[in-house]
């Protein structure tokens, strides 16, 4: 590991440069799987930032985690297509997502954005197929704890408290999504 690599992921983690993830994985990855032995390219590769601090903590370089870290992390997960090309979320995307109650959450209009999330989640409750309905619920869960972890706190929660509503005891399936939903709201 290169001395600056190692100044990066403390850069990073602490909200000290806005180079996301995503960037510094282009530039770099093609370097790291020649540098890094296969199993430690493939821990970084997939564990991005959480696997940075933990190679931090390997080489005792003091650092802290903030909530910048949470919202690059959050962000590193996101597909290419979603992402600028500086590896952030495009905002045209993100305001349609859920039938365009994002987008009526970041305008302020609570009430409609509270409307057209209910008629998002009411879809997947109507899914016959439990299988299909429980990978609905876990992206959906997941994707409102980044909302959270991206700063848009009050659209996660909206988020979180609907899947607990609608899905509390539906099936075993949905259940570890409902009991992270429920942990993520205590919080």
């Amino acid at each position: 590991m290169k001395k600056n690599d190692l100044i990066y992921f403390k850069n990073l983690i602490e909200g000290k440069t806005d180079i996301t993830w995503k960037v510094f994985w282009k530039i770099n990855n093609e370097r790291l799987k020649q540098d890094l032995p296969r199993l430690e390219f493939l821990k970084l590769k997939f564990g991005k930032l959480k696997r940075a601090a933990e190679i931090l903590n390997k080489f005792k370089i003091e650092f802290q985690w903030t909530k910048k870290a949470d919202y690059h992390q959050s962000i590193s997960n996101l597909v290419d297509d979603f992402c600028d090309a500086k590896g952030y979320p495009i905002l045209s995307k993100k305001r349609k997502l859920f039938n365009g109650a994002v987008g009526d959450f970041l305008d302020g209009n609570k009430e409609s954005g509270h409307k057209k999330l209910t008629s998002y989640i009411e879809k997947i409750e109507k899914n016959k197929d439990e299988v299909l309905q429980s990978y609905e619920i876990n992206d959906l869960e997941f994707d409102a704890e980044s909302f959270i972890d991206q700063g848009e706190s009050e659209i996660g929660i909206e988020i979180l408290k609907l899947i607990v509503g609608k899905f509390d005891g539906v099936n075993d399936l949905v259940q570890p999504a409902v009991s992270f939903a429920k942990e993520k709201l205590k919080q």
